[in-house]
C-alpha cells in the first residue's frame, strides 16, 4: 500500500494535490457526473484500497480556464445493488402481443 493509499486508509486528511493524485493513482472502481453547472460539474469517483471502497467528491472544469477543484475528503462507502422494476405495455392487435 502507498503512502497515500495508507493516509486515505485510515482517515488522514490529503492536501487538494493528494486528492488529485488518488484520482489519478488509485484503483478506480467506478465515476459518476453530475448535472453540469456553468463552468463545472461534480464528480464522484470510488475507489478500492485493500478491502475498502472510499468515495472522493471533486469537481471538474468545464473550460480550459477552469481548473479542478479538490477540497472535499474522502469517506468510505459500501456497493449496494439494487433491482429495479420496470412496467410496459404493449399493445394488442386481435389478441395478439406485437
Amino acid at each position: 500500500m502507498t503512502e497515500l493509499e495508507e493516509k486515505i486508509y485510515n482517515g488522514i486528511k490529503l492536501t487538494s494535490k493528494e486528492l488529485e493524485e488518488a484520482i489519478l493513482e488509485c484503483e478506480e472502481v467506478t465515476t459518476e457526473y453530475g448535472r453540469n453547472m456553468r463552468w463545472s460539474r461534480p464528480v464522484s469517483t470510488i475507489i478500492r484500497i485493500k478491502d475498502k471502497l472510499f468515495c472522493i467528491e471533486w469537481e471538474e472544469g468545464l473550460t480550459e480556464c477552469q481548473d479542478n477543484y479538490f477540497e472535499y475528503q474522502p469517506y468510505e462507502v459500501e456497493e449496494k445493488e439494487r433491482v429495479i422494476i420496470i412496467k410496459n405495455y404493449i399493445k394488442k392487435i386481435n389478441n395478439k402481443v406485437l
